[in-house]
């Protein structure tokens, strides 16, 4: 695929969570209070996230280095919007080899 533009996708929304999942560290699954407070902010956040159209990253794809990114490429002729994973940097005009997942591209340099 060749990218004509790309911008990364922000992971603000798991810097916002987290402190607030911090507070359930200690949860006691035989309190009934703490444990449906735990089941309202889990849909509460899953409402948040789906309404905004981010998706939570996974914590060990951000330390292993991914980084998520909004792509407008060329893809055998065929003009697409779409998003992606890719370890290292995704400039406009650079050809990348690309391998499609269960709904995200995972991006590499061509062979």
């Amino acid at each position: 695929m060749e990218i004509e533009e790309s911008k990364t996708i922000p992971n603000d929304l798991i810097n916002y969570v987290f402190p607030y999942v911090v507070s359930f560290m200690g949860l006691d699954l035989g309190s009934t209070g703490k444990t449906l407070g735990f089941i309202l902010f889990l849909a509460w956040m899953f409402l948040i996230s789906y309404r905004s159209g981010q998706i939570l990253m996974n914590p060990l794809l951000l330390v292993a280095g991914w980084q998520l990114y909004e792509i407008r490429a060329d893809i055998e002729g065929n003009k697409r919007q779409l998003r992606a994973l890719s370890r290292q940097p995704v400039h406009p005009k650079q050809r990348l080899s690309s391998c499609f997942i269960q709904g995200i591209y995972v991006l590499s340099k061509p062979k």
